[in-house]
Order: structure tokens, then C-alpha cells, then sequence
């Protein structure tokens, strides 16, 4: 009798071992999946939060930028057909929008290749 209860004993501790191996597989692999879906959903919302900031800095910076040479192209033109008087004219007003809007430095180019500069320093010349 002590036989029989020994191998029933055993087969059911052998049947539970197996059952709490295989559920502890099934548990694995379904946790490995979720973790991985959530893993690569954080990542793609880290991209989304990327890509909205720099459009927006990209819109406020252009929009800030055109209303800068609508402020410029405003100006008659005879205050703008000489170097002198475009720096004269337009210093100011480089000056205030590089000061509100954080900027290292905000200029005009010339097709010459000069530059009118809101503070010269912050050009660095290649």
C-alpha cells in the first residue's frame, strides 16, 4: 500500500512540476511580448514628442524670421541701397529681434557676401 500512495504521490508531484513548467513558460513568453509592444509604444510616443517640438520650433523661428523681413522690406528703399544705410537702418531693429527671440545672432546677407550683423561677435568667419 505504501508503494501505491509513493507512485501516486510521485506521478502527481511529477504532473505539477511539469504543469508549473509550462505555465511558467507560457508566462514568459506572453510577458516578453507585452513588455516588447509597450517597449516599442514608449519609444514611437518618444519620436511623435521629437518631431512636434521641432516643427514647432521650426514654425515659431520661420514665422519670427518672415515677420523680421517684412519689417525690413517695409522700409523705403532708399534706406536700404547702401550698406551704411542698411546697417543703419536695420541695426536696431536685428538687435531687438535677436535679444526677444534668444538668438546667438540675427544678420543679412548681401549678394556680395557681406553680412549685416546683429553683433559681430557671434559670427565666427571660416
Amino acid at each position: 500500500m505504501k508503494s501505491i500512495k509513493l507512485k501516486i504521490s510521485l506521478i502527481a508531484n511529477v504532473i505539477a512540476i511539469i504543469c508549473l513548467i509550462v505555465l511558467g513558460i507560457i508566462s514568459f513568453i506572453f510577458t516578453k511580448k507585452a513588455l516588447n509592444h509597450e517597449v516599442v509604444k514608449a519609444e514611437t510616443n518618444y519620436v511623435k514628442v521629437a518631431e512636434k517640438s521641432m516643427r514647432d520650433f521650426k514654425s515659431l523661428h520661420t514665422h519670427s524670421l518672415e515677420q523680421l523681413s517684412q519689417a525690413i522690406l517695409r522700409l523705403p528703399y532708399n534706406e536700404l541701397n547702401t550698406q551704411e544705410k542698411l546697417m543703419e537702418n536695420t541695426g536696431d531693429l536685428l538687435k531687438t529681434v535677436r535679444d526677444i527671440n534668444s538668438y546667438l545672432a540675427v544678420y543679412i546677407a548681401q549678394s556680395n557676401g557681406e553680412l549685416i550683423v546683429s553683433d559681430p561677435d557671434a559670427i565666427v568667419k571660416a
